[in-house]
């Protein structure tokens, strides 16, 4: 949208509308920036990063969205606190059920429990499926047997 009569645009694209405040320029910065702070590893929360550059933590993802070189080090980041996390984790350092925390939302690891049948033995398998001519048993007709 052109900008109002008699009124200069405020972007640099003369479209009008609000000023682009976080050029791809700025957000390649951000990206090496942001891979730099990583390497010190006392720095596992990212929001802290993003207010330590004096922005909202929301423009992380905005970033993401916009650069792929910022998605990449987004993604380098969450392996890497998932990583620290884990080994702070298992050696004590850190306090284990606040690992766990952030594990189970923010990198999608879930406890599992295991349920054993009793009685005669049973092959747990068997009640998967069972293959018959490459087809699901379930979804062999009668006749077909």
């Amino acid at each position: 949208m052109p900008a109002p009569k008699k009124h200069k645009p405020d972007s640099t694209k003369a479209e009008g509308g609000a000023p682009i405040i976080y050029s791809d320029a700025f957000i390649e910065k951000e990206a090496t920036a942001f891979l730099e702070w990583l390497k010190d590893p006392k720095n596992l929360y990212f929001k802290r990063f993003a207010l330590e550059r004096d922005y909202h933590p929301q423009r992380l993802s905005e970033f993401a969205q916009k650069s792929k070189r910022f998605s990449e080090a987004v993604e380098k980041a969450r392996g890497l606190q998932e990583v620290r996390l884990v080994e702070r984790g298992l050696s004590g350092e850190n306090n284990s059920s606040m690992t766990k925390f952030v594990l189970q939302n923010c990198h999608m690891w879930a406890e599992r429990s295991q349920q054993t049948v009793s009685g005669d033995a049973v092959n747990p398998l068997s009640f998967i499926m069972t293959e018959v001519d490459g087809k699901s048993k379930d979804l062999v007709d009668a006749d077909e047997e």
